[in-house]
């Protein structure tokens, strides 16, 4: 019963972000589905876990496309809730927090759903096919340190690709609409960005590096970079040659660099899980051409089961196993993407556009919608707007479950009432099992449920009289 009382104590901070208090009743059944449903058949299954008549099926439908629920101002409620719920366990690296970031791909099928494109999966899993039709997509996680180990806490996800109504919006990248959504947060504290070889980008770097920030990120293995950036040797130079002179000094092939192993130094892995392992990196400040005159960290490690890597830090002060051990943690977000997925459903939307024209699979050139009509331009943006939300409050609904685990572990293998063959009480349980306990806690605390009446009021209005007697028991 102590686990709902904190989950409703935690979105009471989120209630500035809808116009109205029937709107943030709808939310919060909204999440208390997602926490307790056992099927992910998109709104039809909050319906049925909550035990709910045929008409609240359409009031969820219209919650996902109200105007009164401020979606910007939920993504930065919810980044300032997670940062007060996770103070404890939060990770730093030289007085800056880290987040990382990636790109997750979702195979939808509709033909009448804004957004869906085809995609390609570059992934050595045989099991993925190489292309999909789907939405294409961008998170931001907060990385977490706990005593059991690290994990990410969700803090916003948005569909990049496939909806670009505008001409400017189309000449953005991925990287220009990352930023861009870091940026809307309005984050005042330094931070390190943690991303894979896709994100190591000029266009990713500067802007972090103006506001303050670094980024980390994996290197392509053909990458190359240079010694010295040769106009500042030049200009006191008294012996010039004609002619211009070179922007940058002699090509120095990174993959080149660990065939000098004397330069190497020897130390424990920081990878999470290692034992007894040492492994050799190289620090090498270059200038890298993308960045123009200005020096970035590279940092070559050789692990002696997992190989080598090329790490890229646009911080100069950062020690190398350090950015070893952010690299490492960086998998995290893709554990985080599974949960997200299979426990909470983040997913299973279904909402299609009735005038939207017909997606044809099979057509090469994709549709032009900078051409389009106002009107239809203005549809579409709302039904994107409502795989967002969908989007955002699967994230919450997850993060609450992460916070539950942490700080009431206790109260959640006492309410959990069921076995794994994994399962050890004496760690943090996962966000499958934390959602077990809720469901299994939920109708005793609906039954005494007194300082939240009015919201028990509100879900008595959409049951069928038959399951009306559980809540008269508490008039």
């Amino acid at each position: 019963m102590i686990l709902w009382i904190r989950w409703f104590n935690c979105l009471k901070t989120l209630r500035p972000a809808f116009a109205r208090t029937r709107t943030f009743y709808w939310f919060t059944l909204v999440l208390m589905a997602m926490t307790v449903r056992t099927e992910h058949a998109g709104v039809t299954s909050f319906v049925r876990c909550l035990g709910f008549n045929e008409a609240s099926y359409y009031r969820f439908l219209h919650f996902f496309h109200s105007s009164g629920v401020f979606l910007k101002d939920l993504q930065r409620l919810w980044v300032a809730l997670s940062l007060r719920l996770f103070k404890k366990f939060l990770v730093t690296v030289n007085g800056k927090f880290v987040f990382v970031c990636d790109g997750i791909k979702v195979g939808k099928e509709g033909k009448k759903m804004p957004g869906v494109k085809r995609l390609f999966q570059s992934s050595d899993n045989n099991s993925k096919p190489e292309y999909i039709d789907g939405h294409s997509c961008q998170a931001i996680s907060l990385l977490v340190q706990s005593a059991s180990g690290s994990f990410t806490v969700p803090w916003i996800n948005e569909i990049h690709e496939g909806a670009d109504l505008t001409e400017r919006a189309q000449q953005r990248s991925l990287i220009d609409k990352l930023i861009q959504m870091i940026s809307k947060l309005k984050l005042n504290l330094p931070f390190y960005l943690v991303a894979d070889a896709f994100y190591a980008n000029r266009r990713a770097a500067l802007p972090l590096i103006q506001a303050g920030n670094h980024l980390i990120s994996l290197m392509r293995k053909n990458s190359v970079a240079y010694e010295y950036h040769s106009l500042y040797e030049y200009k006191n130079r008294t012996n010039r040659k004609r002619g211009r002179p070179r922007s940058y000094g002699r090509k120095i092939k990174l993959k080149d660099l660990f065939n000098e192993q004397e330069l190497f130094a020897a130390a424990a892995s920081p990878v999470p899980g290692d034992r007894n392992i040492q492994i050799r990196y190289r620090v090498v400040d270059l200038y890298w051409r993308p960045m123009g005159p200005r020096k970035v960290r590279f940092i070559l490690s050789d692990h002696p089961s997992r190989g080598r890597i090329i790490l890229l830090s646009t911080d100069l002060e950062l020690h190398a196993l350090a950015a070893i051990r952010l690299y490492s943690l960086r998998f995290r977000i893709e554990l985080g993407f599974k949960q997200l997925i299979y426990t909470v459903g983040g997913f299973a939307y279904h909402f299609w556009m009735k005038p939207m024209k017909r997606r044809n699979r099979f057509e090469k050139e994709k549709p032009d919608l900078a051409t389009e009509p106002q009107k239809y331009r203005s549809n579409i943006r709302r039904k994107i707007r409502a795989y967002e939300l969908y989007l955002q409050c699967a994230v919450i609904a997850q993060g609450l479950l992460q916070f539950l685990s942490m700080a009431f572990p206790r109260g959640v293998w006492a309410c959990f009432g069921s076995w794994l063959r994994t399962m050890n009480p004496d760690q943090h349980p996962s966000e499958q099992v934390t959602a077990q306990a809720l469901r299994n806690s939920l109708p005793e605390f609906l039954k005494v449920m007194k300082k939240y009446k009015n919201i028990e009021k509100f879900m008595s209005n959409w049951r069928p009289p038959p399951n009306l007697r559980e809540f008269r028991s508490t008039a």
